[in-house]
């Protein structure tokens, strides 16, 4: 595939800034990440050769959720308002135009992977000092190390940029030795803050897609069985380890028939998917709005009885979260756009995973393994609204444009 060039070379300039800026944000900064994420998707659209960037069914699939976001909340309670906050508030889906760029400029790759890596290292390096300073480098189950991301945020991050790290150190792309040694640096360095998150959806979505990995790329099953000894040595040597992935699995009913958890934790998104599915019925077709639920959330339960709001509402409830991203789409967004959301995704999942399997591609298998952990991490945070998205979208420009 041909590459593109930039023929004016202030705009050329220009442009190489506002993507390294961007990319140092990733890790450090909302504020920087929000606005040179817009610059480049509006740079990029008049360089991108609009032709073949039509023929990437995933790609015009990811551009085209968001004007159907924008389309489908004007029907929702929320009505233009809830429209023009996907406007300002949801471009993440955008970003994969000007990933196709830079993945038709070979040297935006590798000015990109070195803004990436020191965003990284700055990142880690805060979250690293917390943890000496602030927690004086004792782990326990209370102990939770974020960074210039809140916990939860910086869990997914760390996730996916881990699994990103140890398939491009697997893609046999890397020639030189030094390359290979930065690339294992900065998959450690990720690989001990992520322990330190302490957060178990990222925990677990980062064993998924480390199991993917392996699985389809079999000369790494030896790092598989190394990285499963790892994992045990770390659970049965510190207890905080141990109490947090043991509370995974503590979810019981109790006398009412109530599914909750000793955790409270648990307990609270439990109870909070419980009380999402009630109230999705109220506007099933269109949902609430995008981020417009707390009102409509309020009210609905201000008509249920007493003892419903009490049982569901005291345990960690949030009114603006479903602390799921599967049912706060149905909730906000609802079926129509649910069926189109996730049909994109499923069909996006399929067709990553059948192409891997045959034909074992590294960058298809990355993409592939990055998708399922995201769709592990759905399942426990709200995550398809907000931030985190920037993990998931450009990285389906990806196959499109190496062909490995």
């Amino acid at each position: 595939m041909s590459e593109i060039t930039i023929k004016n070379k202030y705009v050329e300039s220009f442009w190489k800034i506002v993507l390294f800026l961007f990319c140092v944000s990733v890790y450090t900064s909302k504020s920087g990440l929000s606005i040179f994420g817009v610059l480049l998707i509006l740079l990029s659209a008049f360089y991108v050769d609009w032709k073949d960037f039509g023929k990437q069914k995933f790609l015009v699939g990811a551009v085209a959720l968001y004007p159907l976001a924008i389309l489908c909340n004007l029907f929702s309670l929320g009505g233009v308002a809830s429209s023009l906050k996907v406007v300002y508030s949801w471009p993440w889906p955008l970003l994969v135009i000007p990933a196709y760029l830079v993945s038709r400029r070979p040297k935006d790759w590798r000015l990109g992977f070195v803004a990436l890596a020191l965003g990284f290292i700055i990142a880690c390096g805060k979250s690293l000092y917390t943890f000496i300073t602030v927690h004086g480098a004792v782990f326990s189950s209370a102990v939770r190390v974020d960074s210039f991301w809140d916990i939860g945020r910086w869990g997914v991050f760390l996730a996916v940029t881990t699994l990103a790290l140890f398939g491009i150190y697997g893609s046999q792309k890397l020639q030189k030795t030094y390359e290979k040694v930065v690339v294992l640096t900065l998959f450690a360095l990720g690989f001990v803050c992520l322990i330190l998150s302490n957060t178990r959806a990222p925990w677990l979505a980062f064993g998924v897609g480390f199991t993917l990995y392996c699985i389809l790329t079999p000369r790494f099953l030896k790092y598989y069985l190394a990285f499963l000894a790892l994992c045990v040595v770390l659970v049965f040597s510190n207890e905080g380890l141990r109490t947090r992935i043991t509370s995974i699995g503590s979810v019981k009913t109790d006398e009412s028939g109530r599914v909750t958890s000793a955790d409270a934790s648990n307990a609270g998104r439990l109870h909070m998917w419980k009380v999402a599915l009630d109230f999705y019925k109220e506007q099933p077709w269109f949902g609430t709005g995008f981020e417009s639920v707390e009102q409509p959330l309020r009210e609905f339960l201000d008509k249920q009885p007493q003892e419903y709001v009490e049982k569901y509402t005291k345990v960690e409830f949030s009114y603006r979260d479903q602390h799921s991203s599967y049912l706060g789409v149905l909730v906000q967004m609802g079926i129509v756009y649910s069926l189109l959301f996730w049909g994109y995704f499923g069909f996006v999942a399929i067709s990553r995973g059948a192409g891997s399997l045959k034909r074992c591609s590294p960058a298809g298998s990355v993409v592939f393994v990055v998708l399922a952990a995201h769709l592990v991490m759905f399942v426990f945070y709200s995550s398809f609204g907000s931030y985190e998205m920037i993990t998931l979208f450009p990285f389906l420009a990806l196959r499109e444009a190496r062909k490995s």
